[in-house]
């Protein structure tokens, strides 16, 4: 029987969602989606594990299952702030351990970018990111400072949008995002150095 790419895909995303409930304690995980397969990698301190899914199926897995019952809430609301792209586009998203949860770099097709944040007070953010790349955004992630903000955004599935602080003034701030400046009243926006500290 043949089944199509979104089936496929469909098939793919929920062994994802599987394979996330059962990962053991890891410090970084990369996930790639390359065609038709997406490729995992877990990192932790005496671990460095692949596994692959194919065809809807968990093939060539060397990442040992967790010891412990324990369901991870905060990697799950991480996995559901993933963006399911069409069955034939590739994205990239490393998911890196905090303090008090995990952290989502993601990487998708045709340059969109996405910050999502996770904690065990069940807190579940993401950001939109349009000019920093992914390397960047790691370093700014371990040690912030006060050149990236978030514009707060309404009626979207996204708490805000990361850009750049170009100049902050009493009654407006100015940012940059992409190639676009926009004036911001001090309510709208906030130092995304501020909001790590809860992740």
């Amino acid at each position: 029987m043949q089944y199509s790419s979104i089936d496929i895909a469909q098939a793919n995303w929920q062994t994802l969602g599987y394979l996330l409930c059962n990962l053991p304690y890891f410090d970084s995980l990369d996930i790639r989606k390359e065609e038709e397969t997406l490729k995992i990698n877990i990192k932790a301190q005496g671990l460095d594990a692949n596994a692959t899914i194919a065809e809807g199926k968990l093939v060539d897995c060397g990442i040992p299952p967790k010891t412990n019952d324990l369901y991870d809430h905060v990697l799950i609301a991480q996995f559901f702030m993933l963006i399911q792209p069409e069955p034939t586009q590739p994205f990239y998203v490393r998911i890196l351990r905090t303090m008090k949860g995990f952290v989502g770099l993601h990487e998708y097709e045709g340059g969109r970018k996405v910050l999502s944040l996770s904690n065990n007070e069940g807190l579940a953010v993401k950001f939109i990111v349009k000019d920093v790349c992914l390397d960047d955004l790691e370093r700014y992630i371990k040690n912030p400072t006060a050149v990236l903000v978030v514009i707060h955004t309404t009626n979207t599935p996204f708490a805000g949008v990361i850009g750049h602080l170009i100049l902050s003034i009493a009654n407006t701030a100015h940012i940059r995002v992409g190639d676009e400046i926009f004036c911001v009243p001090p309510d709208n926006w906030t130092f995304l150095q501020n909001i790590l500290p809860m992740f």
